[in-house]
C-alpha cells in the first residue's frame, strides 16, 4: 500500500520524513505538532483546514500545491533551502514562520498573513503580493524580480 502523507500525520507522534514524493494528495483537517521534513516533494497536494506547529522543512519542493482552501495556520515553523513554485499560499495565517534560502516562483500570496516572520536570503520571482500582512516581518538579503505587488506591501508597512 503506497505510504501518504496523511498517513503519516495520523500515526505518528513526532514526525520525521526524509526522501519521500507525494502528488495529488488532500490534507484535511490535520493538525501536526513537531515534525521535520527533509527532501521531500509535493506536487499537486492540497492542503485545507491544516494547522502546523514547530515543524521545519529542509530542502522541500512544493509545486502546484494550494493552501488557501479553508483557513490554515502554520505557525513557528522553519524552511531551509526550499521551494515553492506556482502555490496558492492566499487566506492563510502563517505566523512566526522563518524562511531562510527559499524560493518563492509564481506564487499567490494574497491575503496571507506572516505576522512577526522572517524572510532571509530569499528569492521572489513573480509573487502576487495583494493584500498581505507584513506585520513586524524581518527582512534579509532578498532578490525581487517581477513582483510590484511586494513593494505595494512594503509601501504600507511604513
Amino acid at each position: 500500500m503506497k505510504q501518504t502523507l496523511t498517513n503519516f500525520i495520523q500515526t505518528s507522534f513526532r514526525l520525521e520524513i526524509e526522501d519521500q514524493n507525494f502528488s495529488d494528495e488532500v490534507i484535511f483537517e490535520e493538525v501536526l505538532t513537531d515534525g521535520e521534513f527533509m527532501n521531500i516533494t509535493l506536487v499537486n497536494c492540497v492542503f485545507e483546514n491544516t494547522d502546523l506547529y514547530y515543524c521545519d522543512f529542509w530542502k522541500c519542493n512544493f509545486k502546484n500545491c494550494n493552501f488557501h482552501k479553508g483557513l490554515s495556520l502554520w505557525r513557528k515553523c522553519n524552511f531551509y533551502n526550499c521551494t515553492f513554485e506556482n502555490c496558492k499560499l492566499s487566506e492563510c495565517e502563517w505566523s512566526r514562520i522563518d524562511f531562510y534560502s527559499t524560493r518563492f516562483i509564481n506564487c499567490d500570496f494574497q491575503n496571507l498573513s506572516l505576522k512577526d516572520s522572517k524572510l532571509m536570503t530569499c528569492e521572489l520571482l513573480g509573487t502576487n503580493w495583494n493584500k498581505i500582512c507584513l506585520k513586524s516581518i524581518g527582512l534579509s538579503d532578498m532578490k525581487i524580480q517581477d513582483s510590484d505587488t511586494f513593494y505595494e506591501a512594503i509601501k504600507k508597512m511604513s
